[in-house]
């Protein structure tokens, strides 16, 4: 019945574990044609529609097919047992820009990530067709750019008038004499940001949504965050017994520091977008306000971290959890959430709010690090090629403005207690293309990433309680580090030949 009300006869595939055999159409006859299009590894498929194709701006049968790592789909492979209304009437808007436009796009797992990034540069060298777009990490692009093998993207196709939501943020890291060389229209997951216990807050005089309130007036900022903390730090001291009743803010140093520097505008590096060349950022002033504002939470001893309860990574959510935490900051998804709901019986309703905004902050916006692949396109394909890919992606991505509240937000709302968090926090995070940042020390290549900059930043930076370990001075923290990360930052750009 489905089938026949969509117009639509397809070859439904049901196993999801297994490679899907993937092609397409274009089998010229009365109701449409038959594509045959050969995949690499020898993956050959074979759809069939019945529709005519309005020809509005035809693409003559053309095959995109897009290479990742961890999707084989495309309009023509449904579950139906797995779809929701919203994830339908999706499927259904692309099927008829498809059909409409004279166009196939195949998202094709084309192997591990390391198989993707040598397989990019085996297509490249080989000037390969069979596949015209790939998904690749950030530290990847940076190493191909450089050896100026990705075509430049015209900047027209990312005008916010299409209504596609593209991570801006990848549009900057990738754009080189004017010209984008990837993008992203994924903004990241919608969970990063601060837990807070409503019970714990009211136990303190504090209103029980005050940070949704403060988030909605735009004064969610580090001041009024640490008058917070300040109110809940005195209230879960029990002079009775002489030790702390609750947390005012627990968290793992990791997690805190990330979102603090996004919330500031600073980072670790940034990229000269006139040379290419990576650019050490540990010296500007906004990284050294977040430093100084985190260690004066240390001193202050507002936060828990491991090295307080003896060194478990896990303790800050457990203590959330066992509602001994006022506010909790993590990047855990959707699903960890629901199970954290299932597993504890809680006496107190949670809140989600995004990260409060840092004094060096320009726009007052809240803004996350996300991780994200960058999608490109090799360098021998010409701009009108581009362009034609360019049309069909926008096509399969617009805006679907009859889906209300998108496709994540009822199972959002089965698992959040307070809907605030999903209309107000998430859905920003969602509908602001400006809100995940992609950070340029993300390019970097492998081995001067996440370890490098936590042991020489993050770690040090929360490094235990006093009087067993002395909190360390912010000036000595980033002058200790800068000869280590200056080399990183020099044999960056050696390795880029910048």
């Amino acid at each position: 019945m489905l089938r026949e009300e969509r117009g639509i006869h397809m070859v439904l595939k049901k196993s999801s574990g297994l490679a899907i055999a993937l092609a397409a159409v274009l089998v010229l006859g009365a109701g449409g044609a038959i594509l045959h299009f050969a995949l690499p590894n020898g993956i050959i498929g074979r759809f069939s529609y019945t529709q005519k194709v309005n020809e509005e701006r035809g693409l003559g049968g053309m095959v995109i097919v897009m290479a990742n790592w961890w999707d084989n789909s495309c309009t023509e492979t449904v579950n139906w047992d797995e779809l929701t209304e919203a994830e339908y009437r999706r499927w259904q808007d692309r099927v008829m820009m498809e059909n409409r436009h004279n166009f196939r796009i195949i998202n094709y797992r084309y192997g591990t990530w390391q198989d993707v990034r040598d397989g990019l540069r085996g297509h490249i060298y080989a000037e390969n067709r069979d596949i015209q777009a790939w998904a690749v990490e950030p530290h990847v692009f940076k190493t191909v750019q450089a050896a100026d093998l990705l075509a430049p993207i015209n900047p027209a196709h990312f005008d916010p008038s299409f209504g596609v939501n593209w991570n801006q943020s990848v549009l900057t890291l990738t754009t080189f004499d004017g010209m984008p060389h990837g993008f992203t229209n994924a903004v990241g997951d919608t969970s990063i940001g601060m837990y807070f216990n409503m019970r714990l807050l009211e136990e303190a005089g504090i209103p029980r949504e005050l940070p949704f309130d403060l988030q909605a007036q735009g004064n969610w900022n580090w001041d009024t965050f640490t008058e917070i903390l300040h109110a809940l730090y005195a209230a879960s001291f029990d002079d009775n017994r002489g030790f702390r009743s609750s947390w005012a803010l627990a968290a793992l140093p990791t997690n805190m520091f990330r979102l603090a520097l996004a919330s500031n505008s600073a980072a670790y590096a940034l990229i000269d977008s006139a040379t290419g060349h990576f650019v050490n950022a540990t010296t500007t002033d906004a990284f050294r306000e977040t430093v100084e504002w985190i260690v004066q939470l240390r001193r202050e001893m507002f936060a828990l971290t491991q090295y307080d309860v003896g060194g478990d990574v896990y303790i800050q959510r457990w203590m959330f959890e066992d509602g001994l935490a006022a506010f909790h900051i993590t990047d855990i998804n959707h699903s960890s959430w629901r199970n954290f709901r299932d597993w504890h019986n809680h006496d107190f309703e949670w809140g989600h709010v995004a990260f409060p905004t840092g004094p060096s902050n320009p726009t007052g916006n809240h803004y996350a690090w996300a991780g994200s692949n960058f999608n490109v396109f090799p360098h021998f394909y010409t701009n009108e090629e581009i362009d034609d890919f360019m049309f069909a992606i926008r096509a399969w991505n617009r805006p679907l403005y009859d889906v209300a509240h998108d496709e994540w937000m009822q199972e959002a709302l089965l698992i959040h207690p307070n809907e605030r968090s999903v209309y107000e926090t998430m859905a920003n995070f969602t509908h602001n293309p400006n809100y995940h940042i992609i950070p340029a020390h993300m390019m970097l290549p492998p081995g001067m990433t996440n370890s490098a900059m936590n042991e020489l930043f993050a770690w040090r930076l929360w490094q235990g309680t006093p009087p067993r370990w002395p909190i360390l001075d912010p000036s000595y923290i980033i002058e200790s580090a800068q000869p280590s990360w200056q080399a990183m930052i020099d044999e960056a750009n050696s390795r880029l030949g910048r």
